[in-house]
C-alpha cells in the first residue's frame, strides 16, 4: 500500500531496479558532505553543554554525560558508519541517527529546569541540519519528523515545566519547521527524480548514438572521432576487400512491392552483418544491392588472418543468399568479388560522416564482383596465393577488368579438409 501510494505521488520509481540505481546515485551525490557534516555535527553537539550550563547552572552536570558520552559518540559513530556502511543503508543510518540525538536531546530539555522554554530553538538546529544536510527520502523523514513535532510537545507537556503560552508558542514555530524542513527535502528529492530520469533518457538517447556510429564505423574510428579528430585517414598495407551484389534483383525489383523488396533486402543484409560481425570482418557500406566489407582493418594490432576470415566471410555470403532463395522462392543468386591489397581508410564528410576504403585495391574488388558468375566468389591472384593452402580454389580463364586489364583470376569453393590441407 505504502509503496503504491509513494509512486503514485512520484516518490518512489515503478521498477525497482530503477529505483535502486536512483537511492544509489541519490546518495553518492550528498555523501561526502554528509561525511564532513556528521563530523561536525559531532563537535557542535559536544560543545553545547555551555547551552546546558547557561539554561539552568544547577542540573547541567545532570545531563553531561548523556550529551558527552552517550549522543556525542553516537554522532561520530554514524559518520564512521556513512565511511563504510554500503550506500543503500546510509539513509537509514542517518535517520536513526537523528531521530535518537532529537530524542536524547528532548531527555535533556526535561532535566533541565528551563530546558524546554529554550529547547525549541534547538530542537529545529539539529533537525533543519538533518533534513538540510543529509539526502533523505519521504519514508526516512517521518520518524524524526515525528520526534522533533510530537516528541517534544509530549514530553513538554507531561513534564509541566512551561507555561500554556510558551508550549503554544512552541507547538507553532516547531510546527512550522518540521513542514518547512519536510517540503525543502521533498522539493529536493523530487527535482533528483526529475534530474535521474532526465540523465537516464539521455544515457540512452548517448548510447544510441554510440550504437549508431558503431554500426557506421569501427570501434577504433568511433573512439577517435568521440576524442575530437577531425581528419582521420590511414594507410593500411595489406586488407582484405569483399563486393558483393545480388544477381536478378534489379529484375524482381519491377516485379515485388516496395515493402516485399525492402523486406527481402533487409534479411539478407542483416543475415551478412551477423557473419560479417561472427568473422570479425568490417562492414563499409552497402549501395542498392551491393554490399563492401573489409578484414585487416585493426587501429593497433594487425590480424594476419584477414584473408581466411574474408574467405569464410564469402563463402558465408553465398550460402545466405542461396537459403534465402529457397525459403522465398525468389530467383535470387549473389556473386562475389574478393581480392588482397592496400588501402586508405578514414572518415569523409562533416554532416553526414561516412567510413569509406578507397585505392586500387577496392577498385579491383569491385570489378572482380563485375566479372564473376551468379552464386560464385572470384578471387584476385594475390587472393589466391594466400588462399590456396587452405581452400579449394580453381583457376578461372584470365579477365579483362575494366581499367585494370588482363588479369589472372580463380574460384574459391570451400575449405580444404584437415587432411587435404596438410
Amino acid at each position: 500500500m505504502l509503496k503504491q501510494a509513494l509512486i503514485r505521488f512520484g516518490f518512489r520509481f515503478p521498477n525497482d531496479d530503477q529505483e535502486r540505481l536512483f537511492v544509489d546515485r541519490f546518495v553518492l551525490v550528498h555523501l561526502r558532505t554528509s561525511q564532513i557534516f556528521l563530523i561536525a555535527t559531532g563537535l557542535m553537539f559536544c560543545s553545547f553543554f555551555i547551552w546546558d550550563r547557561s539554561v539552568d547552572r544547577v542540573h547541567w552536570k545532570d545531563v553531561f554525560a548523556l550529551r558527552e558520552f552517550v549522543l556525542t559518540p553516537l554522532i561520530f559513530a554514524a559518520s564512521a558508519a556513512l565511511f563504510v556502511g554500503r550506500r543503500p543503508s546510509l539513509e537509514l543510518i542517518v535517520s536513526s541517527a537523528l531521530t535518537i540525538v532529537l530524542i536524547g536531546f528532548e531527555a535533556i530539555c526535561a532535566r533541565l529546569d528551563l530546558g524546554f522554554r529554550y529547547g525549541a530553538a534547538g530542537m529545529l538546529l539539529i533537525y533543519f541540519g538533518g533534513v538540510a544536510m543529509f539526502p533523505l527520502r519521504l519514508p526516512f523523514l517521518i520518524a524524526p519528523s515525528l520526534v522533533a513535532f510530537a516528541g517534544f510537545l509530549g514530553l513538554e507537556a507531561f513534564a509541566h515545566s512551561t507555561s500554556d503560552d510558551v508550549m503554544i508558542a512552541n507547538a507553532m514555530v516547531l510546527f512550522a519547521g518540521v513542514v518547512i524542513g519536510v517540503l525543502a527535502s521533498v522539493g529536493r528529492e523530487l527535482a533528483a527524480r526529475r534530474e535521474f530520469q532526465t540523465d537516464l533518457a539521455l544515457e540512452a538517447a548517448h548510447a544510441r548514438v554510440d550504437d549508431l556510429l558503431h554500426s557506421m564505423m569501427p570501434h577504433e574510428i568511433v573512439e577517435r572521432i568521440q576524442a575530437g579528430e577531425s581528419t582521420i585517414a590511414d594507410l593500411h598495407g595489406e586488407v582484405s576487400i569483399v563486393f558483393a551484389d545480388l544477381v536478378g534483383f534489379t529484375a524482381l525489383s519491377r516485379q515485388l512491392s516496395a515493402s516485399t523488396l525492402v523486406d527481402f533486402l533487409n534479411k539478407v543484409f542483416s543475415r551478412f552483418d551477423a557473419a560479417a560481425g561472427r568473422l570479425g570482418v568490417e562492414k563499409i557500406k552497402t549501395i542498392g544491392d551491393a554490399y563492401m566489407a573489409v578484414g585487416g582493418l585493426s587501429y593497433g594490432e594487425k590480424a594476419r588472418d584477414h584473408a581466411e576470415r574474408m574467405a569464410e566471410f564469402a563463402l558465408a555470403m553465398r550460402n545466405i543468399a542461396a537459403e534465402l532463395a529457397a525459403e522465398t522462392e525468389l530467383p535470387i543468386a549473389v556473386r562475389i568479388g574478393l581480392h588482397v591489397g592496400p588501402v586508405v581508410a578514414g572518415v569523409i564528410g562533416v554532416k553526414k560522416p561516412a567510413f569509406d576504403c578507397w585505392g586500387d585495391a577496392v577498385n579491383m574488388a569491385s570489378r572482380l564482383e563485375h566479372a564473376c558468375g551468379p552464386g560464385a566468389v572470384l578471387i584476385s591472384e594475390p587472393a589466391f596465393e594466400r588462399l590456396k593452402d587452405r581452400y579449394r580454389v580453381e583457376a578461372a580463364p584470365a579477365v579483362d577488368l575494366k581499367g585494370i586489364g588482363l588479369s589472372n583470376v580463380y574460384l574459391l569453393h570451400d575449405r580444404l579438409e584437415a587432411a587435404e590441407a596438410a
